[in-house]
């Protein structure tokens, strides 16, 4: 019988200050199971509904997605696709901030400290 490829384990995101950067591990399976890369979906918590992804190659561990809000919530989810059998379940979702750029953070100490 054949079974899909399991989830993404060790799904992590790092900030950046318009980007976040998605890290994980493949899933563990059986040598025979086959499966052709990962879906990287993402949305801003506000944005509810409105979920882009990215798909990317087996050998992929990682991935910079840019062009994001700063100081915004995004959800992340890593997902194992493969053109056999139907998708995966998706990895925990991972909610990471954009961060601000240092130049903000310096503006505020100083407006806090003057």
């Amino acid at each position: 019988m054949f079974t899909g490829p399991g989830q993404p384990t060790g799904v992590s995101v790092s900030p950046g200050v318009t980007s976040v950067t998605v890290n994980w591990n493949p899933p563990q399976t059986n040598p025979a199971t086959v499966y052709d890369g990962f879906k990287i979906a993402y949305s801003e918590t506000e944005d509810g509904p409105k979920i882009r992804s990215y798909m990317v190659d087996m050998d992929a561990s990682q991935l910079e997605i840019s062009g994001l809000r700063p100081l915004m919530d995004y959800v992340v989810h890593v997902q194992t696709v493969s053109g056999v059998s139907s998708p995966t379940s998706i990895s925990n979702a991972v909610i990471q901030s954009t961060t601000t750029s240092k130049l903000v953070d310096y503006i505020y100490l100083f407006i806090f400290f003057s």
